[in-house]
């Protein structure tokens, strides 16, 4: 579980339900925040998104149960980077890249193979792994539509939108879609 103070910084616990022993796996500091998603198919590990690297971005990563754990980076880059889902399969997880305010979702496995979700541009809101692990439940919204539903199939590649939600009686050709504008800063 994720412990916090003060609602802004974050450590990681594990609680060994049957001894009642609390493991502190990523303490509380002043600099990071660290947050539970997921565990291992071994539940030897837990899955994280956290700012607790060099960076200070925040990225996905991998504790082990071992008192005041190493991160093991899975996703740091230029980017940041959070963890949506991990499947209760297979040891494959779900995340979104931020690339400059529009979110790509990728499907990781612990041996590096990755796929890209093959979504319009956009931001993703949440998504799950089906209980068999072949699928992932997203919902995602964008600039000329309003939050949509869509189920990735993992193995085919094949993409569904479920839902088709109204634009509140605008003509959705009339929405112009953002542009992303780059210019120096300090």
């Amino acid at each position: 579980y994720t412990r916090t103070r003060n609602y802004q910084y974050t450590g990681v616990s594990v609680l060994d339900l049957k001894t009642g022993r609390e493991t502190v796996l990523a303490p509380i500091d002043d600099k990071s925040t660290t947050i539970t998603l997921g565990w291992t198919r071994d539940s030897r590990k837990v899955y994280v998104t956290s700012n607790a690297n060099p960076q200070g971005t925040d990225a996905v990563a991998l504790l082990s149960l071992e008192e005041n754990s190493r991160f093991e980076w899975l996703t740091l880059g230029d980017w940041e980077s959070f963890l949506l889902d991990s499947s209760q399969k297979d040891d494959r997880y779900a995340y979104v890249v931020n690339q400059a305010g529009n979110h790509k979702i990728f499907v990781r496995d612990l041996e590096e193979h990755q796929v890209e979700v093959p979504l319009p541009q956009g931001v993703v809101l949440m998504a799950r792994f089906s209980p068999d692990g072949e699928r992932l439940g997203i919902v995602h919204g964008s600039a000329d539509s309003p939050r949509e539903i869509w189920v990735y199939h993992i193995n085919s590649g094949a993409m569904n939108q479920i839902t088709q939600s109204l634009v509140g009686g605008l003509d959705q050709k009339n929405i112009v879609r953002p542009q992303l504008v780059i210019y120096p800063s300090y």
